[in-house]
């Protein structure tokens, strides 16, 4: 189970991260979907603040989809999980925001 210092530290790394995602239990299963959501939403704000579509994240995506999409990233490149978290979901994320150049 993901410890509660790791999941609020300002060092929660995609290590830490990943390993809530892979663990068997239920609390740290929704920690990870929640954090990969929560990454997923401040992207949406982050870019109707900049002007730009804040909308670019498919409505069809689900929480699901979304954790299924960042797990397989850090599956693939397990040499950039000592990076922070936020940052490892935002750039996993990146393919499937297909924001319009502006």
């Amino acid at each position: 189970m993901i410890s509660a210092n790791a999941a609020f530290s300002s060092e929660f790394s995609g290590k830490d991260l990943y390993a809530a995602c892979i663990a068997g239990d239920k609390l740290s299963n929704v920690a990870c979907r929640k954090y990969i959501s929560g990454v997923a939403q401040g992207m949406r704000i982050g870019l109707a603040i900049a002007g730009k579509n804040g909308d670019c994240l498919p409505d069809s995506a689900t929480e699901t989809q979304l954790t299924q999409i960042v797990l397989k990233y850090m599956q693939e490149r397990p040499q950039h999980l000592h990076h922070p978290a936020a940052a490892i979901v935002a750039i996993g994320l990146k393919p499937i925001f297909r924001c319009p150049n502006q």
